[in-house]
């Protein structure tokens, strides 16, 4: 009994900071890239190099969130390197700045459904 409680508080706990925004974006990325407006942030990660990743949905577009990101990147003075569209709900863009290369990945699989997005940084 006293584990189920425990259990049940525990979940209750999760969903509280889930909804409160527990999840925080990492640097190098919260001081590199403004916050996607009105994203749902999933995941968050980072790994011991100092790269960092966000994992997100939206309502909006790819392109949407491709004409937004890039329009950040410039004005950071990231330069676009690579671009990859192999299909018209799905676009992935890599850019450099010094050592540091960002993705920006973008689908959707199933129309009417959220657009699932991934930014990430790290070391090259």
């Amino acid at each position: 009994m006293r584990t189920a409680l425990g259990s049940c508080l525990f979940s209750l706990f999760l969903a509280f900071v889930f909804s409160c925004g527990g999840l925080e974006i990492p640097e190098p990325l919260k001081s590199e890239l403004p916050e996607y407006p009105g994203a749902n942030l999933r995941a968050v990660s980072t790994d011991s190099r100092g790269g960092a990743g966000v994992s997100f949905d939206t309502e909006d577009t790819p392109d949407a969130v491709f004409e937004f990101y890039g329009a950040a990147a410039g004005q950071r003075s990231w330069k676009l390197i690579s671009e990859y569209r192999p299909d018209a709900n799905t676009l992935r863009r890599r850019y450099r700045k010094g050592p540091y290369v960002l993705t920006v990945h973008a689908g959707k699989s199933v129309e009417g459904e959220p657009t699932s997005v991934h930014v990430g940084i790290r070391i090259d």
